[in-house]
């Protein structure tokens, strides 16, 4: 809806025809001749979203243009408020009755009303910088940080009107900044993953591990992972555990038990291995995995 912000009218003056009357008493007139008409008062308009016409002389008709030139009888007839297509514009009206001389023209300017300059700023802004403003401390990174400063700087630029309709904003961005120095001053932690591969021997009816024990540490990023790989061939049964709970067993032969230590609490946990060599004889062992912070 478009706003009005001014109005100039030009009004003229309701003309009355004067009657020269003479000494008769009961008020006869001394020429015998008709009085000339009156003239229709001129139109007024409302300076509002919707603007309305109206003249006070009754059972006159208002006739209006909206591009600026001069009105007449055959101009629109004026029934309801009316918006004008666009701004600036000029609305000009007369209003005219049958038998009446036509009212003076009513000459009503009108122009954009000035925007709010705060708001529009405040309003670029969020658009400009919806990224970053989207983002929260939980998954900022060290890559955001070329974005923050942007926004601050952009921010520090803004008139202190526009300032203060981005308190929320502003407070986001420097808590995200906070978070990325916090991210830039932490260490990285260890990453990777900590293999055990487990070999079976069956000349001593035992297998043999090249680690019986690991610690994974699950503050790490990511957190740490041990593979237990069993190797060898000839295995017709196997059967994984933790903590003497089977787990589901691999398929294959060459197969990979993992354990990641995300979501652990700490603790040991021991990883059980059951294997059939051949379809005969079984063979164990058994891992232990600290998971520490």
């Amino acid at each position: 809806m478009k706003r009005y912000s001014s109005m100039t009218a030009a009004l003229a003056l309701m003309l009355a025809g004067a009657l020269a009357l003479t000494g008769c008493d009961n008020g006869s007139t001394s020429g015998g001749g008709n009085p000339p008409p009156e003239t229709v008062a001129t139109p007024t308009a409302s300076p509002a979203q919707a603007i309305s016409l109206a003249t006070t002389t009754g059972g006159a008709v208002i006739h209006y243009t909206t591009d600026g030139s001069a009105p007449s009888a055959s101009s629109t007839a004026y029934t309801t408020p009316f918006t004008l297509p666009s701004l600036p514009a000029t609305v000009k009206a007369i209003a005219v009755k049958a038998g009446w001389n036509d009212s003076a023209v009513l000459t009503a300017a009108y122009t954009e009303a000035a925007g709010n300059p705060a708001q529009e700023a405040a309003d670029a802004f969020k658009t400009d910088h919806t990224a970053i403003l989207e983002k929260t401390v939980g998954n900022v990174a060290v890559s955001d940080e070329a974005a923050v400063d942007a926004a601050l700087a952009a921010h520090g630029l803004l008139s202190a009107d526009a300032k203060a309709l981005l308190t929320a904003e502003k407070t986001l961005l420097d808590n995200l900044k906070a978070k990325i120095n916090e991210l830039k001053a932490t260490p990285a932690d260890p990453t990777g993953e900590s293999t055990v591969t487990v070999n079976l021997w069956t000349d001593d009816d035992t297998i043999f591990a090249t680690a019986d024990s690991v610690t994974l540490s699950r503050g790490a990023s990511p957190s740490e992972t041990a593979l237990i790989t069993l190797s060898g061939d000839g295995y017709t049964g196997q059967q994984w555990s933790i903590n003497g709970i089977d787990v589901a067993a691999p398929d294959g032969i060459a197969s990979t038990f993992t354990f990641a230590s995300a979501g652990r609490y700490n603790g040991q946990y021991n990883i059980g291995l059951q294997v059939q060599k051949n379809g005969s004889a079984w063979y164990s062992t058994t891992i232990t995995i600290t998971v520490e912070n």
